[in-house]
């Protein structure tokens, strides 16, 4: 299966579906976190407002040969400014389910690395939950230490550096 990994803004028919799925995978955190993000139509919004910039976030999206949405994830600034301010963070990773297992997470992740790179980054942080904790680890990035964030969850803190 032949995957290709685009910057959002180039491939904008998949603003609907990215907006989606981060909206509703993450609602609690929009909810209850993003004053300016209350609903799907300003997600979209937002996402549509990031399309026309070089700026974070940036917003990637994974498809087949047959133009099917297979993946996503963001480079997204101040993801936790109470962990870490003014850096870039690795966050909405999310694979369709049907595809799961089958080293997707793991291209959009390098993909993402690689943008990270470009932009002469020194380093670059995720969260997880317990069940991602070993994987994190597995591909190079660094434990850091962990948060209780919103609805009371422990968020583990990851750091890759460069």
């Amino acid at each position: 299966m032949d995957i290709n990994i685009y910057q959002l803004k180039d491939k904008q028919e998949y603003i609907d579906k990215i907006a989606e799925i981060n909206f509703y995978t993450w609602y609690d955190f929009y909810e209850n976190n993003c004053d300016d993000i209350t609903n799907i139509d300003e997600y979209k919004e937002y996402l549509r407002d990031n399309c026309k910039t070089n700026n974070y976030p940036i917003n990637l999206v994974a498809i087949n040969n047959s133009n099917d949405y297979i993946g996503s994830i963001s480079l997204l600034d101040d993801d936790f400014p109470e962990i870490e301010k003014d850096k870039i963070w690795l966050t909405e990773l999310y694979v369709e389910e049907k595809y799961r297992n089958k080293g997707i997470a793991r291209l959009l992740i390098n993909k993402a690395l690689e943008i990270a790179r470009e932009k002469e980054l020194k380093v670059i942080y995720l969260s997880c939950l317990d069940n991602l904790f070993n994987y994190y680890l597995k591909i190079g990035f660094n434990y850091t230490g962990n948060i209780i964030f919103f609805n009371n969850k422990k968020y583990n803190i990851f750091k890759y550096t460069f």
